[in-house]
């Protein structure tokens, strides 16, 4: 490592020359200052302890004949390989100018840390450090991981985001359980009804998109909802008791729609059912029942379950009424036939 020269170094050497000859730990030689009598000059082992780099004159180099300097006498933290070390500063150290560090492990000038060995290493990354006030990465920088070893967020020592080594996405789902899909997302625990996944879309238009499940083939299924205590032979995960396929078809057990209006005012006094001529006449000019939407219709704009329910029931219940005055002009002529038999053959009943 070279440092830019700073007031550490001047320091450094004057707490040298007080001392005199010093006992290198890390080689066991001793280096002597003395006085050059015919310069005056300090000298380290003889030699200059002090000179300019070439071609940089503005640097300036130290020359020691030990392998390593330290300042001060607190406690080293575990190292492999003690001799390794250059410079052990064991205090703390303020440096008011930029430090120029070369030589780093796999040097490629990205971001800076300690690896397992205690080394500055940046693991041959592009780019700067990551800056929490913001980054303007240079092209090809990312964050993540270059084995295959999964990138993990965690807030609270709780890990949150997961993407795994094949481009997979787990959210609170540290552990997937059966297979591990695409895109995870599990709830988390006392949330109550809290939802899992929500989307908001706020659009100043029309006809957008919220969330799409785009599919190729008609037989898969764009959407399921899957009941993990209903036993499956063919999913561990549990059985569907809701399918989308992919030509539009749905399937379920069940379907409960929230009409506005039902057809109970059929049966209200002063309904106006139309007399069953005028129906007749009605399906023999526009081929269905009046109120019913046509099969082009259909086709074209689809099928409200709700309202195509109300008017089925207001059909039945329309169907009621002419049943019970069918029941009321059948009852009249049984009265009128029998009044007949008996003028017919008095005496008889």
């Amino acid at each position: 490592m070279k440092f830019k020269v700073s007031v550490l170094l001047w320091l450094l050497v004057s707490a040298l020359l007080q001392a005199g000859a010093q006992t290198n730990q890390g080689s066991q030689s001793s280096t002597v200052f003395q006085e050059d009598p015919a310069t005056g000059a300090f000298k380290c082992n003889g030699a200059t302890p002090f000179g300019v780099i070439a071609g940089y004159p503005d640097r300036a180099k130290l020359c020691f004949g030990f392998k390593r300097i330290q300042i001060g006498d607190a406690p080293i933290m575990n190292y492999q390989n003690l001799a390794d070390i250059g410079l052990d500063v064991r205090k703390d150290v303020r440096i008011g100018g930029n430090v120029v560090i070369h030589g780093l492990i796999q040097n490629g000038g990205g971001p800076v840390y300690v690896d397992a060995h205690g080394k500055l290493t940046t693991q041959g990354q592009a780019g700067g450090a990551w800056n929490l006030a913001g980054n303007a990465p240079a092209p090809g920088s990312f964050l993540g991981t270059t084995d295959a070893s999964d990138l993990l967020l965690k807030t609270h020592n709780q890990e949150r985001l997961t993407v795994t080594s094949t481009g997979k996405f787990r959210f609170n789902t540290p552990n997937p359980g059966n297979g591990d899909a695409s895109v995870t997302v599990s709830a988390l625990a006392g949330q109550g009804d809290v939802a899992t996944l929500r989307t908001f879309a706020n659009y100043a238009a029309d006809n957008h998109y919220n969330i799409q499940a785009v599919v190729d083939r008609d037989k898969t299924k764009a959407l399921a909802v899957i009941n993990s205590n209903l036993p499956s032979a063919s999913n561990a995960l549990g059985q569907d008791v809701f399918r989308v396929w992919g030509d539009g078809r749905m399937e379920s057990k069940s379907l409960k729609v929230y009409q506005l209006g039902w057809a109970d005012y059929v049966f209200e006094p002063g309904y106006d059912l139309a007399p069953v001529e005028e129906l007749a006449a009605y399906i023999r000019t526009h081929g269905h029942l009046p109120g019913v939407p046509t099969a082009e219709e259909v086709a074209r704009d689809g099928l409200d379950v709700g309202e195509i329910e109300r008017i089925l029931l207001e059909k039945v219940e329309e169907l009621t009424l002419y049943m019970i005055d069918l029941q009321k002009e059948n009852e009249s002529m049984r009265q009128e036939l029998e009044k007949l038999k008996l003028e017919i053959n008095p005496g008889k009943e």
